[in-house]
C-alpha cells in the first residue's frame, strides 16, 4: 500500500480522467478514492459532505482498505441523519486509526474518552491514541491529552501537565487549547 504521504501528494496532481481510467483498469483503493474525491467536488484529501454521487465510490475505497476513505466514510456515517450503523462506524474508524491516519487516531482517542459509538471508556486507550495523533502533528491529540490531565482522567490531575499539553496544541494552531490555556493561566 502507498505511504500516507502519497495520498496527499499524488491525488492533488491527478486529473479526474486519470482517476477514472485507473479505476476502470485496476479497481484499486487509490483509484476509487481519487474518483470519490473528485465526485464530491472537493480538492481536499480529507473531505466531508459526500453526496449521492460520491458516496458509492467512497464506500468502495473504504471497502478496498483505503485508510483515509475509511476515516471519511466513518465521519460521513457519524454525521448522517439518521445516524449510520455504529458497528460499521467503529470498524471503519479503527481500521483507519490502525493504518496511521491521525484524524482517525484522535477520533478513537476521543471516543475512548467519552464512550461514544459503543467505545468503552478507557482513559489509557484514549491517551495512547491521542499521543499517536499528536506525534504526527495533530493538535487535537495534544488538546485531548491536556484535558485528560486537567480532569485527572486515567492520570493524576496535574494542571502543569495540562497547561504543557494545551500549549503544545496551541502552538499547532488549536484555538480550543489556546482558550483553555488562557483560562488555566489566569
Amino acid at each position: 500500500m502507498a505511504s500516507i504521504a502519497k495520498y496527499g501528494m499524488d491525488l492533488d496532481e491527478t486529473s479526474i480522467d486519470a482517476c477514472r481510467e485507473a479505476w476502470a483498469k485496476k479497481r484499486d483503493a487509490d483509484a476509487a478514492y481519487c474518483v470519490a474525491r473528485y465526485e464530491s467536488g472537493s480538492s481536499q484529501v480529507a473531505f466531508y459532505g459526500a453526496d449521492a454521487k460520491s458516496l458509492p465510490m467512497l464506500r468502495e475505497a473504504a471497502k478496498l482498505g483505503h485508510p483515509i476513505a475509511q476515516n471519511n466514510l466513518a465521519m460521513e456515517l457519524e454525521h448522517s441523519t439518521p445516524l449510520g450503523n455504529p458497528v460499521e462506524i467503529s470498524k471503519l474508524i479503527r481500521a483507519s486509526a490502525n493504518s496511521g491516519i491521525p484524524n482517525a487516531q484522535v477520533t478513537v482517542g476521543w471516543w475512548h474518552m467519552t464512550g461514544e459509538h459503543g467505545f468503552k471508556v478507557d482513559h489509557a486507550e484514549a491517551m495512547k491514541w491521542n499521543l499517536k495523533a499528536y506525534k504526527q502533528g495533530h493538535s487535537e491529540g495534544a488538546n485531548n491529552i491536556g484535558e485528560l490531565y486537567e480532569k485527572g482522567l486515567g492520570v493524576p490531575k496535574d494542571m502543569e501537565q495540562a497547561k504543557s499539553w494545551y500549549k503544545k496544541a496551541s502552538v499547532l494552531g488549536n484555538a480550543e487549547a489556546t482558550g483553555r490555556l488562557e483560562k488555566l493561566t489566569r
